[in-house]
């Protein structure tokens, strides 16, 4: 017997930290409202156990189909975790089991908020009873938790949307285990699949045996084309060459060596063939720069004495139109730039020379006057006297005189004074503020001339070195265009030289006919080409040389190094004859060829004994593949019967179960019945009444409650020797059952528990209905079942004082 003691809860979904004491109570009541933690209670019970909470799992994947989205953090908060945990807090249950008499505890923990499993549960503890030991690490492995210990309404609906092929996987629970047989059938159709593997390797290697046996048919066949010649030619190819053959060694030495006759006159004449084609290239090519030169003679001997075939030269002018534009920032440093800044334009030298000289004359007439203003200014302290003489006169003089002075202020002299009057000073000394006035604005008019004049003087020069520079920039580019023009006309001549290996020179016409009368020599005629080329082609086509194509194209240079290595030019090659050539490797091929022919067929017997073995042992595995498909079809067809009598049996079992339960229905009876689908994997079962109408079609929820309750209390009873765990979860099932029903569940439920035999050593039992929870009391008590109640009073707060044993 293996059922909970007591749930240790931190961080779980709606419980931030909870410890729950069950005791050895056989019956555990969840009550209270709908969202106050019955079901996360449940859920934290299976995570703790396997890993996950397969009814969330199960909406999850449905809701997040994609990889994408199940990976999106949004979709997986609040999965597992209490929302008000920090992050880096671990979401842990802990189970106390009770185990044969014996207690042991289990421990999950988990940082992540996700339904991933990625770890196991940990024993805390040691555990000393292996079989205690071994008993807890088989949950581990075990699958089946939640299938067959929970019952909630979403198992239910899930239930009306299972096909024919889940419902024959669900209801084959009922039916007696054939593990071994199917492993039988399953190792027959394997044995089979082996066997197919086999003949389709051992076909593969008869189409490769039989490729090479045609392959070796064919060359046996080419071989004896030249059985019908029977002497080798007598006529040396070379000083050396056996007219009598003694081996098949020798043979093919000879034949090389013949090859190299052939090839050793090619070489000769290829040579000759390329160097007349080169010297007519080069003709042709010199006579092109010659023609180029005839057609504008007199521009290129222009061009070659002023070097404007060279690309520097010609983008001097362009060089020289930039520098003109760019010169005119001389200008922001006026007549303070050196003059050999200007020694590039003569012109502009000695205009800027003589602008300079007038320019520096006057601005020294110009400091001269502002040196006279600045001697007049120094003699405002007299101006300043005279002004207050004539404004003051009578008390200044008076003043003057009482002090004792008898000179006179103005001249100097005591006659003067002793004898002018004062208004004569006043006089005197207005005249004079008069004269010095008309002297200072007559320096101030005569410097702002001046000035005037001396910007004249810049000006012209400015609009003399724009002139000139507009029109050596309009001369420039008249002159470009022309040589640009002149260029294009000329262009094709220096470009053809350049590609030549000639050296420029007015006396290029010489050099060229030099040229031709040296180089150009060796030229083959149209006929003599053309009858060599031909000769050398049907040569090279009868030795099979793989550059054969490049021959056809005339293109020799290539095969002229090729060649030279295909034969050997120290030996002494007598005047070829390509009819000699061709008969001496004829009979070579014949001679070595006789011999390998019988090596041929040898080679061709063996093949064809492999071909003969290899159809052989198919048709033994084809035999074999029969007899075991045979086999596994009687195993198969005798299956499907006893299935189908097994099938037959589940209806009425659970029908029972279903039949104490409710009270009041128009079902007769229940009926599973195995469709004939041939296909491997595709044939199920179908869920009829007795009139065999389809059950799924017709349920009510109420019916289809009782049903599923039915199902999971025949599983358990099955079962009962199987479920490593005999706690068991039952969650709101009952709120679409009336009260009769929910009566009848009642007793059926305190009948299971109280009997250890049935395997329901523990049931929890979820619900919000307070007339349930009365029902379940009083049958409890009634009978004397030891039983737990939790109620719930708030959001996943257990009210403790009302937690009964």
């Amino acid at each position: 017997m293996l059922i909970i003691k007591k749930i240790e809860i931190k961080n779980f979904k709606i419980y931030k930290e909870e410890n729950i004491d069950l005791g050895e109570n056989k019956f555990i009541m969840l009550t209270g409202p709908n969202g106050y933690g019955k079901t996360s209670l449940i859920d934290a019970i299976e995570w703790c156990i396997t890993g996950t909470i397969k009814r969330l799992e199960l909406k999850h994947s449905n809701r997040c189909k994609k990889a994408k989205e199940k990976k999106r953090v949004e979709n997986s908060i609040g999965i597992l975790k209490n929302k008000n945990c920090d992050r880096d807090e671990f979401v842990s249950v802990k189970l106390t089991f009770i185990c044969d008499g014996e207690e042991v505890t289990i421990l999950r923990e988990r940082k992540k908020d996700s339904l991933e499993i990625d770890e196991e549960f940990e024993i805390v503890g040691r555990i000393s009873n292996e079989n205690i030991k071994e008993k807890i690490e088989k949950i581990k492995t075990e699958n089946s938790f939640y299938k067959y210990n929970f019952l909630d309404m979403s198992k239910s609906y899930r239930f009306m949307e299972t096909s024919r092929v889940d419902l024959k996987e669900q209801v084959s629970d009922f039916i007696k285990d054939r593990n071994n047989i199917n492993h039988l059938i399953d190792n027959l159709n394997e044995k089979i699949s082996e066997i197919d593997i086999k003949i389709n390797n051992n076909k593969e290697n008869i189409v490769k045996n039989e490729t090479e046996k045609d392959k070796i048919q064919k060359e046996i066949e080419n071989l004896a084309e030249f059985s019908d010649i029977k002497e080798y030619p007598n006529i040396a190819a070379y000083i050396g060459d056996p007219l009598n053959l003694k081996s098949i060694e020798e043979a093919k030495n000879v034949d090389k060596l013949i090859r190299g006759w052939g090839y050793n006159y090619v070489y000769e004449n290829i040579l000759n063939l390329n160097k007349s084609k080169n010297a007519e290239k080069n003709k042709k090519e010199l006579e092109e720069i010659k023609n180029e030169f005839i057609k504008e003679e007199n521009l290129i001997i222009k061009f070659i004495e002023e070097k404007f075939y060279e690309k520097e030269k010609r983008n001097k002018i362009s060089d020289k139109i930039s520098e003109l534009e760019e010169f005119k920032d001389i200008l922001n440093k006026k007549f303070n730039a050196d003059a050999s800044e200007y020694d590039s334009y003569e012109v502009l030298k000695n205009n800027f020379i003589a602008k300079k000289k007038e320019y520096e004359q006057l601005s020294n007439e110009i400091n001269l006057i502002d040196q006279n203003i600045r001697e007049l200014e120094k003699g405002s302290k007299i101006i300043e006297i005279f002004s207050l003489l004539v404004n003051n006169k009578d008390d200044i003089i008076d003043e003057y005189r009482n002090k004792g002075n008898v000179n006179c202020p103005l001249c100097g002299s005591s006659e003067v004074f002793a004898k002018i009057k004062k208004d004569d000073i006043a006089k005197y000394s207005s005249e004079y503020l008069d004269k010095y006035d008309e002297i200072l604005k007559s320096n101030f008019e005569l410097k702002e001339k001046k000035k005037g004049a001396l910007d004249g003087i810049w000006n012209s020069f400015n609009v003399f070195l724009d002139n000139f520079i507009k029109n050596e920039i309009k001369k420039l580019k008249e002159n470009n265009s022309r040589i640009i023009g002149e260029w294009k006309r000329v262009k094709k001549f220096f470009e053809l030289i350049n590609k030549s290996s000639l050296t420029i020179s007015k006396d290029i016409i010489k050099t060229i006919d030099n040229e031709i009368e040296t180089k150009c020599n060796g030229i083959l005629s149209k006929e003599d080409a053309i009858r060599i080329h031909e000769k050398v082609y049907e040569v090279l086509k009868y030795l099979q040389y793989a550059e054969l194509d490049d021959i056809k194209m005339k293109n020799y240079s290539k095969s002229i190094v090729i060649i030279k290595s295909l034969f050997n030019d120290e030996l002494n090659y007598n005047k070829f004859d390509y009819n000699i050539m061709v008969k001496k490797l004829v009979y070579l091929k014949y001679y070595i060829s006789s011999k390998e022919i019988e090596d041929k067929s040898k080679e061709l017997n063996i093949y064809e004994k492999k071909i003969n073995e290899l159809n052989n042992k198919n048709e033994e595995l084809k035999d074999i593949k029969e007899t075991l498909k045979k086999y596994t079809d009687d195993i198969g067809n005798r299956l499907k019967e006893i299935e189908q009598t097994e099938f037959e049996d589940v209806g009425p079992y659970l029908f029972r179960i279903f039949n104490k339960i409710i009270k009041h229905t128009n079902i007769d009876g229940f009926k599973f019945k195995r469709d004939s689908s041939r296909v491997q994997g595709e044939s199920g079962i179908s869920f009829l009444d007795l009139e065999e109408n389809n059950i799924m079609n017709m349920f009510s929820e109420g019916q289809l409650g009782v049903f599923m309750i039915s199902y999971f209390i025949g599983n358990i009873l099955k079962r009962k020797n199987e479920n490593l765990i005999e706690s068991f979860f039952m969650d709101d099932i009952t709120n679409c059952l009336d009260d009769i029903n929910v009566l009848s569940f009642i007793d059926i439920i305190k009948y299971l528990i109280n009997d250890e035999n049935n395997g329901m050593n523990q049931l929890f039992f979820a619900t919000c209905n307070n007339n349930i929870e009365a029902l379940f009391k009083n049958r409890m008590e009634g009978f004397n079942i030891p039983y737990k109640s939790i109620e719930f009073d708030s959001f996943g707060m257990l009210n403790k004082s009302n937690i009964k044993n």
